[in-house]
This record gives structure tokens, sequence and C-alpha cells, in this order.
């Protein structure tokens, strides 16, 4: 079997055109955010940056030029990364070295193992300012709220009791919990990737990036409900990526995955559930020619577990008296654009002066606006959440034809409330619950360093951050690796990405803060997919027909070309021949 070029007919220059103009256009809109100089940004000050400090300058001609440069750049480099994920390609598939059960546990120890000195030195973990609720929540002390999720109370609820308690044990439970799901999903990663073809040095490249990359031992110190939320979304997009490598040709084992890590990835954050339902959507518009052999063994369990998902999240919820995110956490980029209309003094109907004004007065937007931090606004003393909530669609009204009135402040708006998330230049010096070392001010529980309490030195200075990576950073490389994908038609691998690709569309049309890393920390954990998808796909693809996974008769999963039904008859041998060479051990299966 062939390895397939770079095909550059129209679908895939079309595809190069797309990808390379998005990102022309992120080069070229990054370049009209101007914020307060370095030294402030370190200093924790960009965020809360008033409209005088964090400005959006006018578009001019010169957007022309920058645009076609960066898109000229960004197709070279797409071009590139194509032939270099060619080049991978053949290299070998992977078929000399086979990762089995015990070696996946091997490597969750190793990643134990690596991440615990930062364990010992922050020990029992630092604890967020949205976690002391969670806290108080576990331990009765206000009422339940889904704000910050149920499933996370739970989670420190069951600590807590197992802890006795105490607050400290509680603490150090919970990021042992969040150590061990972390080096399980990470690990079960290196296995998934081996059996659809990653190799001995891409598997070793896998493990040391999860065991010695910092972001993943600040995330088990870091105890939010992040760093469980993420873990969920990888395990959840493994499972989707088999469903959909096969069409819905998928064992029982992994459909109740799917639906497993379809529940905690729903219930582990608030916008959990949008992404899994509009995955299930799309894996069911991948799925339609194959509907009858997939629908009783997929999509009954998995529509299933989406219903329950809504009933509970629902009525149920409501009956028990929880209360959900309010209305005025859903609608944060609008109340931005908003308030940027107010604060610029553009042009409001009387309609929608009564609406936005009995919510806040006219001087108070305007004091209270940060272009890329909603909080300062939806916590204002004088912000009125009860108009707003009662009045939903009197808001809407008003913000529609606000919007009409203002496109360029509208548009504005939008983009500096989510910028962190698209320009690569923002929010990469400041730490913006970027990660959570130490206790919150307020907690009573202080820290311990074991390691200076055992040898009287401190590895703290050593394994602090000297750094902060922009978030937009893990976007821009997802976007790459689906770049390459696409160029190369290979949608199929494409569509395996769609949950990442969601969680960060999710954060693009409702971020509640303009960046932080804990929001797309999943990106992160993604890394290794970005990175082996591309090469997957070319080593296993042909050009006449699309990519499947189906199980021979030991039912192990394998990797095969299946062609359409015009060209089958013509490309059986071949078929036959690349099963012969899977059979011999040339590739690994499941």
């Amino acid at each position: 079997m062939k390895l397939r070029q770079i095909d550059f007919r129209w679908y895939s220059a079309s595809s190069l055109v797309l990808f390379s103009a998005l990102f022309g256009l992120i080069g070229m809109l990054s370049l009209h955010i101007h914020t307060v100089s370095p030294q402030e940004a370190a200093a924790g000050e960009v965020i809360l940056g008033t409209m005088e400090e964090v400005t959006f300058s006018p578009f001019t001609a010169f957007d022309v030029w920058w645009f076609f440069l960066f898109t000229v750049i960004s197709a070279a480099a797409i071009v590139v990364l194509s032939r270099v994920a060619f080049i991978f390609a053949g290299r070998g598939r992977g078929a000399s070295f086979r990762v089995t059960v015990r070696m996946a546990l091997l490597f969750a120890v190793i990643m134990l193992v690596c991440w615990l000195p930062y364990m010992l030195t922050w020990f029992p973990g630092g604890v967020y300012s949205d976690t002391l609720n969670v806290i108080d929540q576990a331990y009765g002390v206000v009422p339940l709220s889904n704000q910050h999720t149920l499933l996370y109370t739970f989670e420190w609820k069951v600590c807590l009791k197992l802890a006795g308690y105490n607050l400290f044990i509680g603490c150090a439970l919970m990021m042992a919990f969040q150590a061990v799901v972390m080096a399980a999903v990470c690990s079960y990663t290196v296995l998934w990737l081996n059996r659809h073809g990653v190799g001995r040095v891409g598997c070793a490249f896998s493990v040391c990036f999860f065991a010695l990359f910092p972001l993943f031992p600040y995330y088990v110190v870091s105890l939010w409900k992040d760093t469980t939320f993420s873990t969920f979304v990888l395990w959840f997009c493994l499972c989707f990526a088999d469903a959909v490598l096969t069409r819905g040709r998928i064992s029982r084992v992994q459909v109740a995955s799917l639906c497993v890590s379809t529940l905690l990835v729903a219930f582990a954050r608030n916008n959990g559930k949008y992404i899994v339902l509009a995955a299930a959507v799309f894996l069911l518009v991948v799925c339609r020619r194959e509907i009858r052999e997939a629908l009783v063994s997929l999509f009954v369990p998995l529509f299933a577990t989406l219903l329950v998902i809504i009933v509970v999240q629902g009525p149920v919820y409501s009956r028990l008296g929880v209360d959900s995110s309010s209305t005025v956490e859903s609608l944060g980029v609008p109340i931005q654009q908003v308030a940027r209309v107010i604060a610029y003094d553009g042009e409001l109907s009387p309609e929608a002066e009564d609406v936005f004004y009995s919510i806040m007065p006219r001087e108070t937007w305007k004091a209270a606006y940060r272009p890329l931090l909603v909080d300062s606004v939806k916590w204002n003393p004088s912000f009125n959440a009860s108009a707003l909530s009662e009045d939903k669609l009197g808001f809407v009204r008003a913000y529609l034809d606000t919007g009409l009135r203002n496109p360029q402040l509208y548009l504005e708006g939008f983009l500096m409330s989510n910028a962190g998330f698209w320009d690569p230049l923002m929010g990469a010096n400041e730490n913006v619950a970027y990660v959570q070392l130490d206790m919150w001010s307020g907690s009573t529980v202080s820290q311990v360093d074991v390691i200076e309490s055992l040898t009287g030195v401190s590895l703290r200075s050593l394994l602090q951050p000297y750094g902060y990576f922009s978030c937009a950073l893990f976007a821009l490389i997802m976007l790459a690796s689906l770049a390459v994908l696409a160029v190369n038609r290979q949608w199929q691998w494409v569509c395996a990405l769609v949950p990442m690709l969601l969680l960060w569309g999710t954060l693009i049309i409702a971020s509640p803060i303009a960046y932080s890393l804990r929001y797309c920390y999943a990106l992160v954990l993604a890394i290794p997919l970005f990175v082996a998808f591309p090469v997957l796909a070319l080593r296993w693809s042909t050009v006449e027909g699309p990519l499947y996974l189906t199980r021979d008769r030991e039912n192990e999963t394998v990797m095969v070309d299946v062609d359409s039904s015009d060209q089958a008859l013509s490309h059986k041998e071949e078929a036959r021949s690349q099963e012969m060479e899977i059979r011999e051990g040339l590739m690994c299966g499941y």
C-alpha cells in the first residue's frame, strides 16, 4: 500500500485557503489589541485594565496587507507541516512495539513519580476561590448550587468524609484523586495512540511529555474542577474518535466508555453538556450511512445518556431546589458588548436605555467596564441581576437592536472578551487562574513543604513557574493539526477532534474571561493527539478510499482501508494484502 502524497485538488486547495485565511485573520486582528506594558502585565494588571489601558485600534487599509502577509506565511507553514507529517508517516508503522495494559500501568506510575515532587512541595494542594465555595457546600454550610457543578461538590464530599471532615487531609485526598485520574487518562492516551499505529519513539515522547511537562503536575496540585473536567474531555475525545473512525462500529465496551465519559463531561462543568450534545449530533451525521447498523448498538444508549443529562440537569435539579448557573453567567459576552457601547457613548434607543439602565445606572456601567473581564460588571454591587433574569426577552431585543446600531463596538467587544483564546500575544505574561499552587486568601488550611521538612532543602524556587503560556498557543496547535488533516482530505480524522474544537468554540462564544488556561486545559492534554493524528492519517490512508477501523475474527480492532463500493473489487487484493500485513504484526490492534 502506497502512502498518499499531498494532493492539491480543489477541495484540498480550498482547505488550505480557508485555514490560511483563518490564521491570517487571527494575525491581523491581534495587531489591533493594545495593552499595558509587560512589566504591568507581570504584576497581573492587564486583565483589570480599563478602557484607556486596553484598547482596540481602528481598522485601516494596511490591514489588507497584514492579512495577506499572515495568510501567505500560514499557507507555507501548513504545506511544510504536511510534508513533515508525510515524512514521519513513511518511517514505519510502529509494528515492532506494542503497549500492553501492564506497560500502561507502568507509564501511569512513572508519571505519578515525576509529579510527586510538586505534590510534596505544595502539600496538600492549592485551593482556588471557587473551590472554597464548593468546600462550604460539601460541609453543608451553604446551599447546594450547580454553578461549580454538583459532581465536583460530590467529589469533595467523598474526600472530606474519608478524611473524617478534616480539611487538610481532605485536600490531600483530592489532590491524590486528581493525580490518579490524570495519570490513568494520560497513560490510556499512550495506549490508544499505540493501538492506532504510534510506535516506540512516539509513545516514549508522549510519556515524557505527560511526565515532565510542568503543566501536568501544576494541575494536579491546583484543586479546582477544571483538572478533572479536562481529563474527562480527553477521555471523551478518544472514545468519540473510536466511534467516528469506525463509523459507529465499536464494541460494547467502547460504547460503555463513550457513555460514561459523556456523563462525566456533562456533569463536570456547565459547558460540558453543550460539548457532548453537539458532538453526539455530529456523530449522528457522520454515521448517517451506517445508521441501521449503529442505531441499536451505539445511538440508542448514547442518546439515552443524553436524555438522562437533560432530565437531571433540568427538572430534577429544579425539583431538588439546586441553583443552576445564573442568566448572568451565560450572558457574559453580550453583557461585555453592551457595556462597551455604553462606555464609548454608542447609540442606544430609548427602549434599550430603559432595559440596560434598569440593570445598572449609566455612569456605573462606564466606571465598571473592563474590556477583558466581565466580572467587574456582573459582580458590581449596583448590578441588578434579577432585573435581567426577569426580563430576558426584553434584554435580548435591546441587545439585538443595539448591535444593529453599533456593529463595530459589538465586534470589538466580542473580540476583546475572548482575546486570550485566539490571540497568542494575549495573556502570555500574566497569571490569571493559570495555575493555583497556593491557598486562596480565606482558606483555613496552611500548606506544608514536605521535602523541606524532611531534608531542609526546598524545591519551590526550582519548580515554580517562571513564565506563562498563552491559551491561544494550544488552540493554534489544534487548528494547525486540523489544517494539515483537512488539506490532505483526512476528514474522518478531522471529525475525531471535534470535541476539542467544540470546547474551544464554547469559550469563543461565551467565555467568562478573556483568558485563563484552566478553561482550555484539555487542549494541553491533547497535544499528543494534535501531533500524532496527521501522521497516522497519512500513514494508514489511500487516495481512493476513506479510512475505517474494522474488526477481524479475533475481535481485535485493526486499521484497514475500505474503498467505496464501485472500487471495492478493484482493490480487493490490496485490502487482503494489507490485512495479512496487519496479522503479521506490522500494526498494533486493540
